[in-house]
């Protein structure tokens, strides 16, 4: 407890220890899948914003500009000595015997696998929605629709992954009591908000078809949108995407017994969640 002169207690410093350490994995898993699904579609997006002929000049040095950012992006998670969401050296003693001859970098490759079945999951309700945008540019005669509809679901599933990083951090100061400053510091590196606005001005810079939606059109795209989210949002899903990454992953571990021990224990964690 806090007592004049700022002193804590020992007792107080392993709770806020056990409750950030339960946060971090909430926080971790919530993001999994969108964070990481919103790369692929990045990726996929810009492959196909390279076959629009304006590509050139300003319009690629933007999109070069988007890509580096993702790359501080992902630095800023498994390198910052700040927040250390990924350091192999900060897990206590019976999680780290668990794992082989782990890096860094592994364990952060291990979380971004699980956007692979949450892209898998997703995918119908990402085509879906690719498609409406496809229908709503052809319908308004803008050139390049089936690129540019891409692109527009890339923006789209940036803006669900930064709608989960909201929930996931109001989480943190709700229901792990962790004050406003600290959630900041330890997790604001999970925000896609400077990748998606480096996007959006390469977007911009290579073809400006902003324009407002028909009340159809907004209620058929806000559907697809609230469905990928959903997707997202189902505990069993969370943990099929777990279970994925670690299958996927199981070099990483001392044995294949420990493996699945980890299953077991995040199966129990979700569970409890």
């Amino acid at each position: 407890m806090m007592t004049r002169g700022s002193y804590i207690t020992t007792e107080t410093i392993e709770q806020i220890e056990e409750r950030v350490w339960k946060c971090s994995g909430m926080v971790k898993t919530m993001l999994a899948m969108p964070n990481n699904v919103a790369y692929i579609m990045l990726y996929n997006a810009h492959d196909k914003a390279k076959t629009h002929p304006a590509y050139r000049h300003e319009a690629k040095r933007l999109f070069k500009r988007t890509v580096e950012e993702y790359r501080e992006y992902e630095k800023g998670l498994y390198c910052a000595q700040e927040n250390r969401m990924f350091h192999v050296g900060d897990m206590n003693e019976q999680t780290r015997k668990r794992y082989g001859d782990i890096t860094d970098r592994d364990y952060f490759e291990l979380w971004q696998d699980m956007g692979s079945k949450g892209y898998e999951l997703a995918l119908p309700h990402l085509q879906a929605l690719t498609h409406k945008f496809r229908l709503s540019l052809r319908r308004r005669n803008i050139q390049e629709a089936d690129i540019l509809c891409h692109l527009l679901t890339a923006s789209a599933v940036m803006e669900i992954a930064l709608s989960f990083y909201r929930s996931a951090t109001d989480l943190c100061k709700s229901e792990f009591k962790l004050p406003e400053q600290l959630v900041t510091r330890l997790y604001g590196g999970f925000s896609l908000q400077r990748v998606k606005q480096s996007w959006e001005r390469a977007c911009t810079a290579l073809a400006p078809y902003r324009y407002p939606l028909e009340e159809i059109e907004e209620k058929n795209i806000a559907m697809s949108i609230s469905d990928i989210a959903d997707t997202w949002s189902e505990q069993d899903n969370m943990l099929a995407a777990v279970i994925d990454a670690v299958e996927n992953n199981e070099e990483l571990f001392r044995t294949r017994g420990e493996m699945k021990k980890v299953l077991r224990i995040c199966t129990q964690e979700l569970d409890e969640s």
